[in-house]
C-alpha cells in the first residue's frame, strides 16, 4: 500500500512540474511591442577607442551590404566563364535531371 501511495505521490509532482514547465513561459511571455527603443538621433555606440552614432552604425551596416553585393556580382561573372561540362550543360538548359522532353 505504501508503494502506491508514494508513486501516487510522484505522479502529483511529476504532474505539477510539468504544469510549471508549460505554463511558465507562456506568463513570463514579451511581445516586440513591449521593447523601448532610443530614439534614432540621439543612440550612441561606445567602442574601445571610438563613438559612433546610430546614423554611422547604419551606413557602415549599408556600406558592408553594398560590398556583398559586389563580390556576389563578381564571383557570379566569374564563374560564369568557367567551362562546363556538357551533361551539366544538357540539365541547366532542360531543367530536368536526365530527362529530355520530347
Amino acid at each position: 500500500m505504501t508503494s502506491f501511495r508514494s508513486l501516487d505521490g510522484l505522479i502529483r509532482r511529476l504532474t505539477a512540474a510539468l504544469i510549471t514547465l508549460v505554463a511558465l513561459p507562456i506568463a513570463a511571455s514579451a511581445s516586440e511591442a513591449d521593447l523601448t527603443l532610443p530614439t534614432v538621433r540621439t543612440a550612441t555606440f561606445h567602442f574601445p577607442g571610438l563613438d559612433l552614432s546610430s546614423s554611422m552604425v547604419l551606413w557602415i551596416g549599408i556600406a558592408v551590404c553594398f560590398c556583398g553585393m559586389l563580390f556576389g556580382l563578381f564571383e557570379y561573372l566569374r564563374l560564369k566563364k568557367l567551362p562546363a561540362h556538357e551533361s551539366m550543360l544538357e540539365v541547366s538548359r532542360h531543367g530536368q535531371c536526365g530527362r529530355v522532353p520530347g
